[in-house]
């Protein structure tokens, strides 16, 4: 049975929205965590689907999952995936989206470098499909992969990856995988991503919070968090910003 996740998203400032709108499968294994203009938005060609959008000409944005301490690229091969739609006329442009894998290349859980695996049918991005959905299994054989951050080459197959790191970096680990769109003007929308053993669907609540600051707490702002757990009152909310319980 696959694993579930918890998405996460991130509060900016003292504005705070509910999300029952939209819905993912949710659990405290699977973290995934939207970052800059990545929101929460609705399939194109299906009303009930619920996907990522990322509105490029509000600035970059995407969806980052972290990984289990050692984790290596055989231990993912096959678990690294996703849908995406563009929005004619946007296409992949300048490494633009992707998918990046954070690699501390000695095991001192620092991320040394990024090795980039872009989006599309060819090298450099390539292929890519405009106004359908298209599935990319980002461990296939198309030479995809850039790792020129970590002096390999950079256009890869995920086996080459693979091999290139375990020769160049033994101890390599990757910390986390992230799907990353640059910021260019577009819409872009994201559904059915994959790394490693969880997958964003939508299945159930979103999760909100936790809050970071005693304003997010008031005029009600309580009632909308339920991360890391759901707050009784106004003061409750407030004491879980001052001591973390």
């Amino acid at each position: 049975m696959m694993k579930k996740f918890l998405l996460v998203l991130a509060l900016v400032g003292m504005a705070v929205f509910a999300s029952s709108a939209f819905t993912v499968s949710a659990n405290g294994e699977c973290l995934f965590t939207l970052f800059g203009s990545a929101e929460q938005g609705t399939d194109p060609e299906n009303a009930g689907n619920e996907v990522i959008s990322i509105d490029g000409s509000e600035g970059s944005g995407g969806v980052s999952k972290t990984l289990p301490a050692g984790t290596q690229a055989e231990e993912i091969d096959n678990q690294v995936s996703l849908k995406y739609y563009l929005v004619a006329p946007r296409t992949c442009t300048a490494g633009s989206p992707r998918v990046q894998l954070a690699i501390d290349s000695d095991g001192d859980g620092d991320r040394d470098f990024n090795a980039f695996g872009y989006i599309g049918h060819l090298p450099f991005g390539g292929g890519c499909v405009t106004g359908a959905w298209d599935f990319n299994d980002m461990t296939d054989n198309v030479g995809r992969w850039d790792l020129s951050q970590g002096g390999g080459g950079m256009t890869l197959t995920w086996d080459a990856m693979e091999a290139f790191l375990a020769a160049s970096h033994p101890n390599y680990q990757i910390l986390s995988g992230s799907v990353v769109e640059d910021g260019y003007p577009g819409q872009l929308y994201f559904d059915a991503i994959t790394i490693g053993d969880c997958t964003l669907n939508g299945d159930e609540d979103v999760a909100v919070g936790p809050p970071t600051n005693g304003n997010q707490c008031k005029n009600d702002g309580w009632q909308n968090f339920n991360s890391p757990r759901t707050f009784k009152n106004q003061g409750d909310c407030m004491q879980f910003v001052n001591t973390g319980k």
